[in-house]
């Protein structure tokens, strides 16, 4: 029976935590359940081509080479947090689906689930270290993989959910934060990358929303659902630090990769004006 275990596997295994003591003989146990279930879709090599994600260092975010297939975002981030027991029971449950394709087939028997865990706690730790992330200037130590993206500390593990998740390929802006004054895509930046670095987030923009471009899209009403604003106004607050009077086509420039399905465009581009000439003090 070929499934696609593993593929969901990917970033749950970052979570195993060390009061699970599993044998050395489970993992043995569990690599060779590996490679007569999971393999023949997914590789522990990193760069490995398969229909899957490879597992190498439970990195999770290699895509496979079908085209139109790919690891679903939302569901590793779902399972990034969850530990081992959590994972067994998930493991238990009936197939699920993403986009048609069944990605994961039920472990009736507790000792494979076991050893599957086990082996994938082996691959995790290849990978696994501390890393000190600097946000709204705290320091935050980071018990995960290097290449977790940096909005998953943020969120699930710092508790800063302001800024949000959108489509985890850096494509429409919701996740944006600054990087040392910087608007990056967080999403697509690994906490690896950002260590050493001044991260700051929509709540460490200012603290009680005096931000000149928070006031600005207060005073202009921008925001229609409000999902993508937080990007939106970190990436022109970073706009407006580096450029303090855009034009109109300034803003169309650097604001175009931030997505509002609203369509509230007219509205943020009037509201950056108005931020431009708004003091910082409020």
């Amino acid at each position: 029976m070929r499934t696609l275990i593993c593929f969901a596997l990917g970033a749950a295994a970052v979570a195993l935590t060390p009061a699970v003591v599993l044998a050395a003989e489970d993992a043995a146990a569990g690599q060779h359940l590996f490679a007569a279930r999971c393999a023949s879709c997914h590789g522990t090599k990193p760069g490995e081509t398969k229909i899957g994600p490879t597992l190498a260092g439970v990195f999770g975010h290699e895509s496979g080479s079908v085209a139109g297939f790919k690891y679903s975002p939302a569901l590793e981030k779902a399972l990034l947090t969850w530990d081992a027991a959590t994972l067994d029971k998930w493991l238990q449950g009936p197939p699920r689906l993403v986009h048609g394709t069944t990605m994961f087939a039920s472990v009736a028997s507790a000792a494979d689930r076991q050893n599957l865990i086990a082996y994938l706690k082996t691959l995790r730790s290849r990978k696994h270290r501390m890393v000190t992330l600097r946000i709204n200037g705290s320091s935050h130590e980071v018990d995960a993989d290097p290449q977790m993206p940096l909005l998953w500390a943020i969120r699930d593990i710092v508790g800063l959910t302001g800024t949000k998740f959108g489509c985890g390929i850096g494509a429409c802006g919701a996740c944006t934060v600054h990087m040392d004054g910087q608007a990056i895509r967080s999403c697509i930046t690994a906490i690896g990358d950002a260590s050493g670095h001044e991260i700051v987030t929509i709540e460490g923009l200012s603290s009680d929303g005096s931000h000149p471009v928070q006031r600005a899209w207060k005073a202009g009403n921008v925001p229609q659902c409000g999902y993508c604003q937080p990007g939106q106004i970190m990436q022109a607050a970073a706009l407006l630090a580096e450029t303090p009077k855009p034009s109109d086509q300034q803003i169309v420039d650097v604001m175009t990769g931030n997505i509002c399905r609203c369509g509230t465009y007219q509205r943020i581009r009037t509201a950056v004006h108005m931020a431009a000439t708004m003091p910082a003090n409020g």
